[in-house]
């Protein structure tokens, strides 16, 4: 008798821990995935954010296949100037890839905790996808 309960002695403890080591590792895998945010770049946000009003602005008369990334991104305080190509598909077998510049303002200054939102942004003009295409392959 005394041998079950000296073993039940030495089980509680552990049963104990385990529950609350347990406990903590479930909440602290719920915090980190709902707070495990990813996060973008203001450079790249300016991007995804040029292409998107590409594809609004010529919706009715192409479609647009955008690289991850640009060519070159030039930033002077909140404003940028992209420098990319897109591929511009006006039919099936028809397409051409097509360079262009957007320039683009954040309207938050430094403070970039609203990068994602399309708006906090201001386009303030694009070129090369106009009637004067600027061709890549020709």
């Amino acid at each position: 008798m005394k041998k079950k309960h000296f073993a039940l002695l030495l089980l509680l403890p552990f049963l104990t821990l385990n529950k609350i080591t347990l406990a903590y590792d479930a909440s602290a895998t719920k915090a980190s995935s709902t707070t495990q945010k990813t996060t973008i770049s203001p450079k790249m946000a300016a991007f995804n954010h040029c292409n998107q009003y590409i594809k609004r602005l010529y919706q009715n008369e192409f479609t647009f296949e955008f690289p991850e990334r640009p060519k070159g991104v030039y930033q002077n305080k909140s404003n940028f100037i992209i420098n990319a190509s897109a591929k511009v598909i006006s039919g099936p077998d028809d397409f051409k890839n097509k360079g262009y510049i957007c320039r683009i303002r954040y309207l938050f200054k430094n403070n970039y905790k609203r990068v994602e939102n399309i708006n906090s942004w201001s386009i303030i003009g694009i070129s090369g996808l106009e009637d004067k295409l600027i061709d890549l392959e020709e």
